[in-house]
């Protein structure tokens, strides 16, 4: 079965029940819909595919290691600095001997990636209304700090505030939008609001325009930070109990020499020492415009090659990449089939290799029009990108005559070549890289295709076996069905990615992602059995990260729960919200301690809950019962009142 076309070239915080209208509605109806939803967010339907056995060793760690497959080979690449233990050492010590590129670079975008915030250069402050949401959100200065605040919003404006952040980072240069970090106990968040330079206005961050939006607790993953700053460690273990689980530190804020260049440990060694022959090729440190276009690509396409969904590669991070290697041997990215005029906000490098100037030409790349180290104005802007155009058009000049295309948009090639339009991310509006002739006419409507089951690669997968093709496009499939949750219609998709991931389990591989998926479509099938030994068989895993582990004890946890075994359950619960900011754990582990009887344990679990989500009625209530079942009715009577004072007197929509 053929679903790729072979070309050449999640936290539990971001889950929350709704915090709009609700019910104060008594407690046991309350512990229906936690056993109802268990452990997780929700149950989806459908059967797993039955694996091939795996053999059967004496003990859980030898099976696992007699299921590995061999593991996949790695492209060798004649630049020293892609090996694995090469070090970063920051764009600082680049800027000792490159001075002027290091002055230049500071004007582009790429350097503005990720700062501190201080109010000098910020948006004007401001308030932004969500009506269906019922919040209300408020940008402040005190000072030098940037607050954020978060209120309910009533019919006259806002009402109780619920929780208030200082702004510790920036996302973007500002000159498209800006977006803002704050940090808890260890975790970065994403505020709600984000400042759109084009439309100067505040207004609500992309993926919060909904009645059950996130707020302050959508926490910012290493995918967030992989594109939007130099260089990030993940911080797995940490002597401080409160800063423990998914941290980060930033070594380098913004994109720096190193993203593009790799890390600098040997170049900066080498001619420290005084050891280098400027008559030959420096091997210490890569340099993309000598390298392969593909290769060349690939450093650009770490963060501007993206699909709908994204699958790694078996036994390899995304974040282990190196520019001078294939990107397709770290990760794969996947899209359903769209239209060719379809504009992604992070789909250049896809767009211009679907471009037949891009086709027809063994030359035309990235940095063909793009100088990654300096910025130009716009007339110069205009000028290279006009010269580079007649490289290969001087014999085909433009059918438009001269005086329209003057008074249009300047006699720039790019202007009607590569236009400006909406990008799937609200307010923001990026060239289309998609060189070629757009119509601005409004296309005559055709009757909507069925929709394909099929998915194109935006990489080769020729390089990879075919129970590693299996598992990469089993992982794309069952991406796409989370996202768009539970459907009849999705059923075909999650049979097939059974199917493909069935496939690969069979063939030996045991991989911790491949375990996750399968472990969670047993639990969805409700196969509790299944999915309990899947799970334990991926905790086993000597390289377990803890997102990974986190996601698959998440799943252990609720098919313990269905199978009445509480107290283990709890222990899960334990572990994943010691390492998590995720008020959900915390409210379902609440509601176990309290089925256990352990009152302090609840009510700590509660408070948390309460403090990370305040605007979520649901935990707001079980506190209030185990306040007064523990006979606190004072505390129990304030939480009640503000309780009410979330859904009494509703803003108008």
């Amino acid at each position: 079965m053929v679903q790729s076309s072979d070309t050449s070239e999640t936290d539990g915080s971001q889950h929350e029940r709704p915090n709009g209208r609700r019910s104060w509605f008594p407690f046991a109806v309350l512990l229906a819909v936690a056993a109802v939803i268990a452990i997780a967010v929700a149950v989806r339907s459908g059967r797993l595919h039955t694996p091939v056995a795996a053999p059967n060793p004496q003990s859980p760690t030898d099976r696992i290691r007699a299921g590995v497959s061999a593991k996949l080979p790695r492209t060798e690449s004649p630049y020293l600095n892609t090996k694995s233990g090469v070090r970063y050492i920051g764009s600082d010590a680049c800027r000792e001997c490159h001075e002027q590129q290091h002055e230049s670079f500071l004007t582009t975008q790429h350097s503005q990636s990720l700062a501190r915030v201080t109010k000098a250069g910020q948006p004007p402050e401001s308030t932004v209304n969500h009506p269906l949401s019922r919040r209300s959100y408020r940008v402040e200065y005190d000072g030098d700090t940037m607050w954020h605040r978060e209120s309910v919003l009533k019919a006259d404006g806002p009402g109780p505030e619920l929780q208030a952040h200082a702004i510790a980072y920036q996302i973007g240069s500002g000159h498209v939008a800006r977006s803002y970090l704050t940090e808890d106990d260890g975790f970065l968040m994403e505020s709600p609001v984000t400042w759109f330079a084009a439309s100067e206005h505040w207004d609500l961050s992309p993926g919060y325009d909904s009645a059950d939006q996130a707020g302050f607790g959508r926490v910012i993953r290493s995918g967030c930070l992989y594109c939007h700053s130099g260089h990030v460690e993940k911080l797995e273990h940490s002597e401080k109990p409160e800063h423990s689980g998914l941290r980060y530190r930033i070594v380098e804020m913004s994109i720096g020499c190193e993203r593009c260049h790799g890390p600098g440990e040997l170049h900066a060694a080498q001619r420290a020492a005084g050891d280098f022959d400027e008559s030959r090729d420096d091997l210490t440190i890569v340099n993309p415009n000598r390298l392969p276009r593909e290769l060349s690509e690939d450093v650009c396409a770490q963060c501007h090659l993206n699909g709908e969904v994204q699958a790694t590669i078996r036994g390899r991070r995304p974040e282990d990449f190196r520019p001078g290697l294939p990107l397709s041997e770290y990760r794969l990215e996947f899209r359903k089939r769209q239209p060719d005029n379809d504009l992604r906000i992070a789909g250049h490098v896809e767009q211009l290799r679907r471009s037949q100037c891009y086709q027809k030409s063994k030359t035309l790349t990235c940095i063909s029009c793009h100088e990654p180290h300096g910025s130009r104005d716009d007339a110069g802007r205009t000028a290279h990108h006009r010269s580079v155009c007649l490289e290969c058009h001087q014999q085909q000049p433009c059918r438009m005559p001269l005086d329209i295309r003057e008074s249009k948009n300047q006699d720039n090639c790019a202007g009607c070549h590569m236009p400006r339009g909406d990008t799937e991310v609200t307010h923001v509006a990026l060239t289309h890289h998609r060189i070629g002739i757009h119509d601005e006419a409004k296309p005559a409507e055709t009757p909507e295709p069925t929709p394909s089951l099929l998915l194109d690669s935006l990489q080769s997968l020729s390089h990879l076996p075919s129970a590693d093709r299996d598992r990469a496009l089993g992982l794309a499939q069952l991406k796409l069905v989370r996202m768009a949750g539970k459907s009849d219609e999705q059923m075909p998709r999650m049979d097939l990615a059974k199917e493909l991931l069935g496939r690969a389990y069979a063939s030996g591989m045991r991989d911790a992602e491949l375990l996750t998926a399968l472990a969670g479509i047993a639990r969805d099938s409700n196969r509790a059995d299944k999915g309990i030994e899947l799970a334990v068989q991926g905790l086993q895993l000597d390289d377990l990260t803890l997102e990974g582990r986190l996601e698959l004890t998440d799943i252990l946890a609720e098919l313990q729960f269905r199978s009445g075994s509480f107290s283990e359950a709890a222990e899960q619960l334990r572990f994943i919200t010691s390492n998590s900011r995720s008020p959900l754990h915390w409210f379902l582990l609440g509601t176990l301690e309290d089925q256990l009887h352990n009152d302090d344990a609840a009510l700590h679990a509660f408070r948390r809950a309460v403090e990370l989500a305040p605007g979520v009625l649901d935990y707001r209530f079980a506190l209030t019962k185990v306040l007064e079942q523990t006979g606190a009715l004072d505390e129990a009577a304030k939480q009640r009142q503000i309780g009410r004072s979330l859904v009494d007197d509703p803003a108008s929509e």
